[in-house]
């Protein structure tokens, strides 16, 4: 199968641009929350959780990694001739790391069993 040489969404076709703002707005929200949890505790209270400095510099490339997705998505409707979403300012309410931990498996689950662009265990 041959994919096309440059993806464009279809400016025309709303749900072009709905799925793609979906996810893009899952992607800013992960990217957001990725670095603020890693940041909010110290590395103490990762370490009374059991969360190690390997696992914190995990939860740092997985941030990182949402940079690349957020701005391809970006790319993707801004060549179909519509803006972006733009990232928003998001309230977390979790007080702790494992908190912190159980808010991310939730909200990144949600996005896989959910997204337009996953496909079924069927597949």
């Amino acid at each position: 199968m041959s994919l096309p040489h440059r993806f464009q969404a279809n400016a025309d076709h709303i749900v072009d641009f709905q799925s793609l703002n979906l996810a893009l707005y899952q992607e800013w929200i992960e990217l957001d929350l990725f670095y603020y949890g890693a940041n909010k505790f110290s590395r103490e209270e990762f370490a009374e959780a059991g969360i190690t400095e390997d696992d914190i510099e995990y939860i740092k490339f997985m941030g990182a990694q949402e940079v690349g997705h957020a701005r391809l998505i970006s790319n993707l409707q801004l060549n179909g001739g519509r803006d972006a979403a733009e990232q928003c300012e998001y309230r977390y309410y979790f007080e702790s790391p494992r908190e912190f931990v159980n808010f991310c498996q939730r909200l990144t689950r949600w996005y896989v069993f959910s997204s337009p662009f996953s496909s079924s265990a069927d597949d």
